[in-house]
């Protein structure tokens, strides 16, 4: 049988009222004589607060769900860095972390899903990241739950690193070191690819730089995408030609990687004969290789917070907070040699 506040108070000779206080953390006049007795007393019955109750009688219920895609695990990229962030921004304040799973069957479905239909969360962050469901919105929005979204582009109620930010700003960095032939690559797809605007964003960015710079751009890529065991000979060979690029801004580390080995079978000196940028989640440790760092850690902090004041007032849409990208390694970016 589980021990109740009201075994305490009668064990300890105080009120319900105080032994309350004292076990859920409430300011009150209440002595540190007294308070360690009630905790001591609560340790010794080995007393476990009822969250259920609590939840009744503060009409919530202090989780907030994630929900990811079930039918394809990539719309839904759930890096380390950003669950943590979710989950220590949601704890700092006493909040737990569920997660929750959706299939498109279950989005398309005439039913409504159970996560929208129950009462069970006193907020969402929905962590679709592209192809999502059209229904997705309107089951959002017509559910009352409070709700906000990761790494898509709205408005409002969301949050996202900036990648055209990160891409000017690798750009611009090997501009300032004297670099003037730089190009920018990606392997996987093409820039108008249906998936993330991550892919067009980080182009972008690089663009807009060359182009303030007065300097044409130079993006190597291929429609379909370049299968992994090919990149490194796909990298050879822009890396061979003439006027090769002395710079390169790549997409993910996939490129940077395939570059950087191209480039040692090649005999070229990195990053005296090659600066190498690229993004990730962490510096690529032991290579040369410069890194736009994601700030999904901060990205799960924001989102944290934000869904934390949209369940305090519901009523408001707080804008879109977009978190800029920070370079790491940068010694590994370095002026071009005198040959080129």
């Amino acid at each position: 049988m589980s021990v109740t506040l009201n075994d305490i108070a009668e064990r300890t000779g105080f009120s319900v009222r105080t032994v309350s206080c004292v076990l859920n953390n409430k300011k009150d006049r209440i002595s540190e004589q007294t308070s360690e007795k009630i905790k001591a007393c609560a340790r010794r019955l080995r007393y476990r607060p009822n969250a259920s109750a609590r939840a009744i009688q503060a009409g919530r219920f202090n989780h907030v769900g994630l929900l990811l895609s079930q039918t394809e695990s990539s719309r839904s990229y759930l890096p380390t860095p950003l669950i943590h962030g979710i989950y220590d921004g949601l704890a700092e304040n006493g909040q737990n972390l569920l997660l929750t799973k959706i299939t498109d069957e279950e989005l398309s479905g005439g039913e409504t899903p159970r996560v929208f239909r129950e009462l069970m969360l006193d907020g969402l962050i929905i962590n679709f990241h592209f192809r999502i469901p059209q229904r997705m919105e309107s089951l959002a929005g017509r559910s009352g739950l409070p709700n906000v979204w990761l790494n898509v582009k709205r408005e409002t109620d969301g949050v996202r690193p900036d990648d055209f930010g990160g891409g000017r700003e690798a750009t611009e960095r090997l501009l300032n070191l004297g670099h003037r032939r730089i190009a920018y690559l990606d392997y996987i797809s093409g820039f108008d690819s249906p998936e993330h605007f991550s892919r067009t964003d980080r182009y972008e960015g690089y663009k807009s730089a060359m182009v303030a710079a007065g300097l044409p751009e130079r993006a190597i890529y291929c429609e379909k995408g370049v299968p992994a065991e090919d990149r490194i000979e796909f990298s050879k060979a822009f890396l061979s030609a003439e006027h090769r690029p002395t710079a390169v801004v790549t997409y993910s580390e996939g490129e940077a990687l395939a570059t950087v080995m191209a480039a040692a079978s090649s005999g070229l000196k990195l990053p005296d004969e090659l600066s190498v940028v690229t993004f990730s989640n962490d510096a690529i440790k032991g290579m040369p290789i410069a890194t736009m760092i994601l700030p999904w850690y901060q990205v799960g902090l924001q989102a944290a917070a934000m869904i934390q004041a949209k369940i305090r007032q519901p009523e408001k849409n707080p804008p879109y907070v977009v978190i800029p990208c920070t370079l790491e390694q940068s010694e590994f970016c370095v002026p071009p040699t005198s040959a080129f």
